[in-house]
């Protein structure tokens, strides 16, 4: 019994607890999601004719997707929707963080908020967002995910007109 409780006890007395922890990054956290941030902000204006939002409402995709055209600049946000051809709405939006980096359309958009306003009959309105967190860019694609719903949605840039978009995106 005494040899086995030395054989078991002996190795772990060289084994060394340290608080040191490995860097699996070269940056403290705040300063890649400042750098996040910064990049997402860059190519969001950076796309010419805007992008195409592929916007899917309702915890159970019960309204299916929406196809939003969004034109952004230093602070506002051009909305076009599928629902209402040859209609925008322009409105504030920002990037913020909210335990990662945050896209929200935060003043009234009549087309944008849609999904997420509520009313006497429907009082969680139709599980619509206006809060996404970024996941990942790339210079020409955008993966976001709603706040409430965490439902995934994407934003691609657009090689056209917005309002030549919408129209195909009807006729289809």
């Amino acid at each position: 019994m005494l040899a086995c409780l030395v054989c078991c006890g002996l190795p772990a007395t060289f084994i060394a607890c340290t608080s040191e922890v490995d860097d699996y990054f070269d940056q403290p956290a705040s300063q890649r999601l400042t750098a996040t941030m910064n990049r997402a902000r860059q190519i969001l204006r950076s796309a010419e004719y805007g992008w195409e939002f592929g916007y899917y409402p309702g915890r159970d995709l019960e309204y299916g997707g929406m196809v939003y055209t969004v034109r952004f600049d230093s602070l506002t946000a051009t909305v076009g929707c599928s629902l209402i051809p040859d209609s925008t709405e322009t409105s504030l939006y920002r990037l913020t963080n909210d335990n990662g980096p945050v896209l929200t359309f935060d003043s009234y958009n009549a087309l944008l908020h849609y999904f997420s306003t509520p009313s006497s009959n429907e009082y969680e309105a139709k599980g619509g967002e206006f809060e996404f967190v970024i996941d990942s860019i790339a210079d020409d694609f955008i993966t976001l995910y709603g706040k409430k719903t965490h439902n995934t949605m994407y934003l691609r840039r657009l090689t056209a007109n917005p309002d030549e978009y919408a129209r195909n995106t009807i006729n289809i």
